[in-house]
């Protein structure tokens, strides 16, 4: 009985089938069979163009098939491996990888389509193995969608995400690979290089990483690999952003209204723009359809895909559309518009064995380190590595290492004796691997003006190939065109917050060497689970710890971030702090400074010491006390965890980095030398020697720390810093900032007084007028998370002669 009905059903399916077979054209007409997979409203809109289609062909007559999405590419498998099916079929085009190994689908290439009119990324997600496997019909990039009722100006960074997070404006981010991708180029990451090796373990995949694991823990942001968890989020309007797929505009339309929805390109960072994978929908043959019946469907196709039916499909469906030609209204069409935008700025998804690895490594690589089971630089190191193994390629550091420079270089630095002897270790180790290099390490040991003596010597286009210098000098030493612009996939390796210090005008002028800035030391033998926000710090002074809090605008800078504290306005004038965050933290300081257990001083010596001596639980200070206080207490009690939460964001610390710069003065060819050294000098291995030598902190962000570690702590900090934009008007800040604190925590001047009469000094001092604002009154002390960026400036000073 079970085996008449098997042999039934295969009869009938074969019945169906043969009535599904192509069908045939001769030069005056015919028919053509096109299977799709649509809602039913988008479906009559693809039978309206199927008509017009047929109208502009007298004699031609087009059946539109609506197949059920989840049975299209079986049913399309089994017909086309009969010899059945449709002439021509719209599916995804990660489909074309397996369609073509089986010979199932046809290289349209001798077809002779006209291509001109598609965007060059969305060809490449229809090629495969050189030859030509369908044509674009729209495109499904992610973007960045925002409710109007909640966004006037969309966040355009990183940056501004999280601060309107914080603001009340929350973020609902999908956090699959698919979906999340589009962080790493704006990281300064990318997949391939030109040889087809896979370079996701050279830093922007790990900093895009760690970033999104910072942003866990930020206020506002929703991060989860739960779509309709996110889309709820979004239509509730629980959150003002989404980053979504056109797919989804549907959804959000029925809950919101039209209206209230639009797009916009996802936020950039460090590295650039934002890359999201670009996926297409596409327009594939049937290899069993006669050549007449394929040029038949091209036709058809290259109909669907013109600028008039484009418009169609925008307008009735919300398609994207894959014809460059076509412009989008942004007032009319605000969310295609929008998506449209992303798609100049996408990754292709090539259907090739080593885009399925990436995909699938990436997929297995986020899950890991978003669920806090691996870290990202190694998990990325692990998922390369078995991407390029598997493709048989060489790994990208084994390549680079081989060197047939010649040449001489010579680099000036004012650092320590330790860090001299450090250069000179990373030197000898350049020179084994580049024989025909001689590198010159001179030191000028306490001469903190060296970088105006080097910026005078590349004027007279004398002294060395490179300086290495803090990065308070970025400003000075770019603006006047002392130093090269770096570019290139080398940034991509580094921290994120440690380039923005040394970035003038969107460009990055050196490499960091390491980074500082402060976060919370507490001493593991008197504190379990450390403070997170200032009421915790609070509440553990009252119970008999002792809290150390150095006083200064560069050592207290953490806690106006936490307020929601604005410094300078778009043309850098200090503002009179209208959000009141300022005056607020100066409030905050001021209370706590007469509580039983807090400490706050100016004198740091002195707080540095009673740490040392376990005499207090917390600290807030910068790495190069690491050493000294591990030798005092030992490593396994000094522990370091970022700094205490505010009411509006994170405590994010000022940081500054020492770096190599280039001189300005070089011909291309010594240029070349130059940088190829500073890379050398900033990859893994270097700075893992000049950690071990010196105890800085590495901003190469492949260098793995452990994670108890107190670089850890560090390094988590990082994210949530500051970088103060290099402009002139810094010099003036800097010089008046430990005025401000003092007149509150010392003079007894009303925090909201003090902050306006800062505000004219360096405004006055910069030449600029002053403008007022309503001050809110300073609340009284309380907590809560969020990032930004920043350095600083020192004084000039005589250098003396080089040692």
């Amino acid at each position: 009985m079970f085996e008449q009905i098997v042999n039934r059903w295969v009869l009938i399916s074969v019945m169906l089938l043969a009535a599904c077979a192509p069908t045939t054209a001769d030069e005056s007409g015919g028919s053509i069979l096109l299977w799709y997979s649509l809602e039913s409203s988008d479906a009559a809109v693809i039978e309206i163009l199927l008509d017009r289609f047929e109208e502009t062909r007298p004699g031609v007559n087009v059946v539109g098939v609506q197949v059920d999405a989840e049975q299209l590419l079986t049913r399309y498998i089994t017909a086309a491996q009969m010899g059945l099916g449709p002439d021509i079929f719209i599916g995804p085009s990660q489909w074309i990888s397996e369609l073509g190994a089986a010979r199932l689908i046809r290289d349209i290439s001798d077809l002779g389509p006209n291509v001109d009119v598609f965007f060059t990324a969305a060809l490449e997600n229809v090629r495969y193995e050189g030859g030509l496997y369908g044509l674009p019909l729209s495109l499904e990039p992610v973007a960045l969608y925002y409710n109007t009722n909640m966004v006037t100006t969309p966040a355009a960074t990183l940056d501004g995400l999280l601060a309107d997070a914080a603001d009340g404006r929350g973020v609902a981010l999908n956090t699959d690979f698919d979906y999340a991708f589009w962080g790493v180029q704006a990281l300064g990451g990318q997949i391939f290089d030109s040889e087809g090796r896979v370079l996701l373990n050279q830093g922007g995949v790990a900093s895009w990483l760690n970033w999104l694991r910072s942003a866990q823990d930020a206020p506002g942001m929703f991060l989860s690999r739960d779509r309709e968890t996110l889309v709820n989020l979004f239509t509730a309007e629980r959150v003002a952003y989404y980053t979504g797929r056109p797919d989804d505009l549907r959804t959000l339309r029925t809950a919101l209204g039209e209206t209230a929805i639009a797009a916009t390109t996802l936020p950039s960072g460090q590295g650039g723009t934002a890359g999201p994978l670009l996926f297409v929908n596409a327009l594939m043959f049937n290899p069993a359809s006669s050549n007449q019946q394929a040029q038949l469907a091209l036709r058809l196709a290259q109909f669907l895909t013109n600028a008039e039916q484009s418009n169609t499909l925008l307008r009735e469906v919300g398609f994207v559309p894959s014809n460059r030609r076509l412009r989008i209204n942004a007032r009319i069409y605000p969310v295609v518009s929008g998506f449209a935008s992303q798609v100049r700025t996408s990754v292709p998804v090539p259907n090739t064995e080593a885009m399925a690895l990436v995909l699938q490594e990436g997929e297995t690589t986020f899950v890991s380190v978003l669920d806090g089971v691996a870290d990202a630089v190694e998990a990325v190191e692990l998922a390369t590595e078995r991407i390029n193994t598997a493709l048989n390629l060489e790994p990208v550091e084994t390549i680079v290492s081989t060197c047939d420079l010649e040449g001489q270089l010579v680099v000036w630095h004012a650092l320590s004796r330790a860090d001299n002897e450090a250069l000179e270790s990373i030197a000898e180790a350049y020179q084994a691997e580049c024989p025909n290099v001689s590198v010159r390490i001179v030191s000028w040991a306490g001469s903190p003006d060296l970088p105006q003596t080097f910026r005078t010597a590349v004027a007279a286009d004398v002294g060395p190939d490179l300086l290495i210098t803090s990065s308070d000098w970025t400003y000075d030493l770019a603006s006047t065109g002392a130093v090269r612009l770096i570019t290139g996939e080398v940034l991509q390796r580094h921290i994120p917050a440690a380039l923005e210090t040394l970035t003038y005008q969107g460009s990055v002028f050196a490499l960091p060497l390491s980074f500082d800035l402060n976060a919370l030391y507490y001493n593991s033998e008197m504190v379990s689970d450390p403070a997170r926000t200032l009421d915790d710090l609070l509440t553990d002074a009252a119970s008999g710890l002792t809290v150390l809090l150095p006083a200064g605008f560069e050592a207290a800078y953490w806690g106006i971030p936490a307020y929601g504290g604005q410094i300078f306005d778009g043309v850098y004038r200090v503002v009179a702090d209208g959000t009141g965050g300022v005056a607020a933290w100066l409030a905050w300081l001021d209370a706590a400074q007469v509580l039983p257990g807090v400490q706050v001083s100016f004198d740091r010596q002195t707080l540095d010491a009673a740490f040392a001596n376990g005499e207090a639980a917390y600290y807030v200070g910068p790495p190069s006390l690491i050493a000294e206080f591990e030798r005092a207490l030992g490593a396994e009690v000094v522990r370091v965890t970022t700094l205490p939460q505010g009411p509006v964001a994170a405590g994010a610390s000022l940081v500054r980095t020492d770096a190599v710069f280039a001189s300005a003065a070089l011909d291309p060819q010594q240029a070349d030398l130059a940088l190829h050294f500073a890379t050398f000098a900033t990859r893994a291995d270097s700075q893992r020697l000049l950690t071990e030598q010196t105890g800085r902190l590495s901003a190469n962000v492949n260098v793995v720390v452990e994670d108890q570690s107190s670089a850890a702590g560090f390094r988590n900090q990082v994210s949530r810093s500051v970088a103060l934009p290099r402009v002139p008007q810094v010099e003036a800040l800097l010089a008046n900032g430990d005025a401000l604190y003092r007149r509150v925590l010392t003079g007894g001047v009303d925090p909201a007084v003090a902050v306006a009469q800062f505000a004219a000094d360096v405004n006055a001092s910069n030449g600029m007028a002053e403008v007022t604002a309503e001050v809110t009154a300073p609340p009284e002390v309380t907590a809560e998370v969020t990032p930004e960026l920043t350095p600083e400036i020192t004084p000039d000073v005589s250098a003396p002669a080089p040692e």
